[in-house]
């Protein structure tokens, strides 16, 4: 954006941001506090956009996926722009640390319903989608991911002949499940996915917002039970 430093805008610290498909929120992670930020203000194109998740890179701008196009949205005023066109639908997003995909940058990763990760890299007004792997049988994505240096790689999946959503640990260089964290027992639809050292912080699209210890694999409590369908979450890369 050279011509508007303002933009695109960085998180602010010691805040995991969550969204419903218009409004944006954030989440303290000393207190979990939920506040509303902001509507999505869309690109002035005419198109009707529906964020299905975000991502956050080590810099604090935030990302978001909506059908088969990325945009930035500022933390701030839910100002989006569009970046650009995507091969395909992804129903999740995360930033992956530099170090692991790429030894120079956060590498964008998309994941499909079926698990597959995906490299996310931009050609001029497009992005061209590379498979590096998936979660693998019987798992399949049920809407998010997030991945932090030093912390962990985790994800909200499917799995076969299960009701429950189950919290898992991926390889972030290849998209495979390597440990079962917790089984979410009551809930399906954990579409949003967040996370700060040993907590996973979890959106579920009835409303209600979940803590889990990501090292003795329990919930630790229901935040809040809100009336917002929440659809997608993000963190930064690197912690403040």
């Amino acid at each position: 954006f050279p011509d508007d430093p303002s933009l695109p805008g960085t998180v602010k610290p010691n805040q995991v941001y969550a969204h419903t498909e218009d409004e944006l929120w954030t989440m303290s992670v000393k207190t979990y506090q939920l506040d509303f930020v902001a509507f999505f203000d869309w690109p002035p194109e005419g198109t009707l956009y529906r964020l299905t998740d975000v991502a956050i890179d080590r810099y604090g701008v935030l990302y978001g996926v909506s059908t088969k196009v990325l945009l930035t949205c500022h933390p701030q005023t839910g100002a989006c722009h569009k970046v650009g066109d995507l091969p395909d639908g992804f129903n999740a997003l995360t930033l992956v640390p530099r170090g692991v995909i790429d030894p120079e940058r956060d590498v964008l990763v998309g994941i499909s319903g079926g698990g597959g990760w995906y490299r996310l890299d931009q050609q001029g007004q497009s992005f061209t989608a590379t498979l590096l792997g998936e979660y693998g049988d019987p798992y399949t994505s049920s809407g998010d991911a997030y991945s932090i240096r030093d912390v962990g790689t985790y994800a909200t999946v499917n799995k076969t002949g299960e009701i429950d959503d189950y919290l898992v640990e991926v390889d972030p260089s290849d998209g495979h499940v390597l440990r079962e964290i917790a089984q979410i027992k009551g809930y399906r639809n954990l579409y949003g996915l967040a996370g700060w050292t040993n907590r996973a912080m979890a959106f579920d699209e009835g409303g209600d917002v979940i803590i889990l210890d990501t090292v003795a694999g329990e919930v630790v409590k229901v935040v809040t039970s809100t009336p917002k369908k929440w659809w997608g979450a993000g963190v930064k890369t690197i912690l403040d």
